[in-house]
């Protein structure tokens, strides 16, 4: 009877396995998503093209307000955009309304550029959030991320974009 079980054990094993792989590659890494290819619009429902930001290296951070994780990252986030200064853009766009967007940022001390997209993240190839991508100041798509950041690995991951 054991000699029937190890090979459906076996099996199971490297199914798991494969389908394991499977979710992560395509619902945990992010897809490649070119600047000219995100729709968004300013606060004020003005269509805006992420092309405008090619100069400096480039932060877009997608994020929705009841995200957990998200919230946790933004004060590193303000921290390190602080420091740079205007060497580096910042920009997070959620798919959530304008005005939820809107109150957030009113109720928050940070100073990003907030943006909606009227897209679903999922359009984009975006499963999980936070989700970041980092673009060099020709506006090239260099990293992106869906783990979170602090202030040093994001330090770290804007020093690849100089």
């Amino acid at each position: 009877m054991q000699r029937f079980w190890k090979p459906i054990l076996i099996g199971s094993l490297i199914l798991l396995l494969v389908s394991g792989g499977y979710i992560y590659f395509n619902y945990y890494i992010p897809s490649d998503i070119a600047l000219n290819s995100v729709e968004v619009q300013d606060l004020n429902g003005k269509e805006i093209s992420l092309t405008k930001y090619i100069g400096k290296p480039l932060v877009v951070n997608y994020w929705a307000s009841w995200c957990v994780p998200c919230l946790r990252e933004f004060p590193d986030f303000e921290s390190v955009k602080q420091a740079y200064g205007d060497s580096v853009n910042f920009v997070m766009i959620s798919s959530e309304s304008i005005e939820k967007i809107t109150r957030f940022s009113k109720s928050k001390p940070y100073t990003f550029n907030y943006l909606k997209t009227d897209r679903s993240l999922k359009s984009y190839g975006i499963t999980f959030i936070p989700t970041s991508y980092f673009y060099d100041s020709k506006g090239n798509l260099v990293a992106k991320e869906s783990n979170g950041f602090n202030k040093e690995s994001l330090k770290a991951m804007l020093k690849t974009l100089e």
